[in-house]
């Protein structure tokens, strides 16, 4: 049976909520794509970011940086699921609404995440992305922390 794309994006979203090692299971996914002649596209990277909601952040960070060095362009859904998993929070956790507790929650990250996240909506503007309510409130609490 010939593999294609979709079948390993679909394998790698399967493993969002599968715990602490969704990851793991992911980027054994991910890491079938060369021997099998494929190269991930955008929807194949917005599922591993997902997945990497478990992940250490230099695995986040350096998939971004992949997918930037393969010039896939990041689109609102890669946006909003890249800056969530740089927070530690998948699918299934609900976010405050506003960006003055959004900022309280943001605040007990760890420095490097709050670090990272800048970084990406700075590149997410320039490429002219429309970014979510909830990235554009993930923008204004991190400002805030910044006070």
């Amino acid at each position: 049976m010939k593999v294609y794309i979709y079948h390993l994006t679909s394998a790698i979203r399967a493993c969002w909520g599968f715990g602490k090692t969704q990851h793991r299971a992911a980027k054994y996914f991910i890491d079938l794509f060369p021997g099998l002649g494929l190269k991930p596209n955008l929807v194949a990277l917005t599922a591993l970011i997902g997945a990497y909601s478990t992940a250490p952040l230099e695995d986040v960070v350096s998939t971004y940086d992949g997918m930037r060095a393969l010039k896939i362009l990041p689109d609102t859904i890669f946006a909003e699921t890249y800056l969530a998993t740089v927070f530690h929070k998948g699918p299934d956790v609900e976010l405050p609404r506003t960006p003055r507790d959004l900022a309280d929650v943001l605040r007990e990250q760890p420095s490097d995440r709050r670090q990272a996240a800048p970084h990406a909506l700075k590149d997410f503007r320039a490429a002219g992305i429309k970014l979510t309510r909830l990235s554009e409130n993930m923008d204004k609490a991190l400002r805030l922390l910044e006070e």
